[in-house]
């Protein structure tokens, strides 16, 4: 099940990057916070995303219930972070630290000097505060002309009055300042008395226009996910200005029919809280981490697997937006980011090379009968903790043993000569399977690989057929050489129906792509059916031992990118035509 994102937004935080540091040293540094680094304005150089974690969840709770201070007019507003509805989103700002990684002292020089912006990670319940604000202004508060709609759904303009307006700009900014610095620095806000900028006769002037665009129609797509809106049913969002200002928090679209010029203004944090509450649970999910370290017992532990997680990019969609409202756009595609699982490895296997998932394959088996699964469960976990050492030529078979009643396997359905029938450990071709895409999608050289003899249902749930890998002991094998800089740990597990390897190790940067299946060369299987004669029928009997299966070939191409070449390997796979097959109890011969 998916769970929500609570996915902050607000002004960016800055990582800053700067100051003389020794060099050296850094050639032997990796995945740590590159020198000079500040994070919430705390220094965090050289750090890797664990350690900031561990400093940051103490001092995000802590910050949480620090009393902070709003003065307005000589008067003073105590309140907290949590009661205003602050948010900050520290997996997102690690994710966006720059870390010093493959290409070493390069990519600390090239950082030198800089500063990064990590967007997205800060906001504050504006609602809240301006409640808190205008508490306190009571009756005096300016009031600006708005949009209404009675029952008779006539678009209508409210007066506004003269009162005392806040300074927001300058108050956003002191407020957000103090959060992405986790600071407490009193909030002056600074007021003046003054009327409504746009009066309510210059937004009847421009009625029919403005009602024009708001009741435009923009549908937001994303997969099967569609979203209508049209202003019109988001009055609270529209306010009005006589300049064009591009800041941050400023969204325009200029009303051209009146006398002079008008812009219809969106309150962008409006808009934030409308995908919050009706988009982002749709589509939001969060990053998955692992942890994998060494028991007392000298055996591997993982607890969680990493999975890449999502979520909604609302200043981007914001944006979309305002440009869809002004070119006259009906239909936009949400912009979704990735958010990265992370494997979180104990520093004994990073020194034997497992420092990152490098790797993963994944099948599913929808429909298998109980004893298939028993038998997939069963085999895949004698793979979860294996490390294969680097240079090492690696055997689905050596390593998988006996495969009988004793080692826990159930009669299944296996593919043999005289059809498919059960015998122990039928359904391990799923595990064998998963492992192969595993090493294909890792990129590492395939030693052995045998598709079946026909092509079965299950192995095309995913990315269709011509990537399956049959195995049976001393006749058909899976073998890969791990070519990786390190040794590779296996995680290996079902989920549900899915079955999983997870390869870590050490990336050389080397990227897979692949291309397929592309199909061809059907043919028909015989219309007569072969009788086998047995002796585990009684004389005379039939039952079918194999239904006719249709031949085809597949192809896939592998693409392999490492350094600066790219190598291409086909993927052939033959499935043959294969008639029906009844087996029948041979006669006995007479006496």
């Amino acid at each position: 099940m998916k769970s929500k994102k609570a996915l902050a937004i607000g002004i960016p935080v800055t990582i800053a990057l700067t100051g003389v540091v020794l060099l050296a040293p850094l050639f032997f540094l990796r995945d740590v916070a590159s020198p000079g680094t500040e994070l919430f304005g705390v220094d965090v150089s050289y750090k890797n995303s664990e350690e900031i974690r561990q400093i940051f969840d103490k001092k995000l709770q802590e910050f949480s219930t620090t009393p902070q201070q709003i003065i307005i007019e000589g008067e003073h507003i105590e309140t907290t972070p949590e009661s205003i509805g602050v948010r900050i989103d520290l997996e997102d700002a690690i994710s966006q630290v720059s870390y010093i990684g493959e290409a070493g002292i390069a990519s600390v020089i090239g950082s030198l000097h800089l500063k990064k912006e990590i967007e997205e990670v800060v906001d504050v319940d504006r609602e809240k505060v301006l409640a808190i604000i205008h508490e306190k202004i009571g009756d005096r508060k300016i009031q600006e002309p708005k949009l209404f709609s009675g029952e008779d759904k006539i678009l209508q303009v409210m007066d506004g009055k003269s009162g005392v307006k806040i300074d927001e700009d300058h108050m956003w900014e002191r407020l957000y300042q103090n959060i992405s610095t986790l600071s407490a620095q009193p909030v002056v806000v600074r007021t003046v008395t003054t009327t409504p900028e746009v009066s309510a006769e210059e937004i009847r002037a421009n009625l029919e226009e403005i009602e024009a665009k708001l009741r435009e129609e923009k549908t937001l797509k994303y997969g099967k996910n569609e979203y209508k809106i049209s202003l019109i049913d988001h009055l609270d969002w529209i306010s009005f200005k006589k300049e064009k200002d591009y800041k941050f928090e400023d969204l325009f679209i200029p009303l051209r029919s009146g006398t002079e010029d008008l812009y219809m203004h969106l309150d962008r944090h409006k808009i934030y809280k409308y995908v919050e509450e009706n988009i982002e649970g749709d589509i939001d999910f969060e990053a998955e981490h692992v942890a994998i370290w060494i028991n007392e017992e000298g055996s591997i532990g993982f607890e969680g697997t990493p999975e890449d997680g999502q979520a909604v990019q609302k200043n981007t969609l914001v944006q979309m937006l305002e440009l869809a409202l002004n070119e006259g756009v009906n239909e936009l595609n949400i912009p979704v980011k990735t958010l990265k699982g992370e494997a979180r490895i104990a520093k004994d296997l990073q020194a034997r090379g497992i420092k990152e998932l490098i790797g993963v394959g994944h099948t599913t088996f929808y429909g298998s009968p109980a004893n298939r699964i028993h038998n997939i469960r069963t085999g895949i976990s004698k793979y979860n903790g294996l490390l294969i050492p680097q240079g090492e030529t690696f055997s689905f078979n050596e390593h998988l043993g006996f495969v009988d009643a004793i080692t826990g396997f159930l009669p299944e359905l296996v593919i043999k000569p005289e059809g498919t029938l059960p015998e122990y450990g039928g359904g391990l071709c799923q595990v064998s399977t998963t492992l192969y895409r595993a090493a294909i999608f890792t990129g590492l050289p395939i030693v052995e690989r045998e598709n079946h003899s026909y092509a079965v249902s299950y192995y095309s749930q995913l990315l269709g057929y011509g990537l399956d890998a049959t195995t049976y002991p001393g006749v058909h094998d899976v073998k890969f050489i791990n070519d990786t800089p390190g040794d590779i740990l296996v995680q290996a597990y079902t989920d549900g129906m899915h079955a999983y390897y997870k390869f870590y190790g050490t990336s050389d940067g080397r990227k897979v792509h692949m291309e397929g299946p592309y199909i061809s060369n059907y043919v028909k299987p015989p219309e007569e059916p072969v009788y086998i004669e047995t002796d585990k029928l009684p004389p005379g009997e039939e039952k079918q031992s194999e239904k006719p299966h249709t031949g085809f070939d597949v192809l896939w191409y592998r693409y392999i990118e490492k350094s600066s070449d790219t190598i291409q390997e086909k993927i052939n796979t033959r499935y043959k035509a294969v008639p029906e097959k009844i087996m029948v109890g041979r006669e006995k011969p007479p006496n």
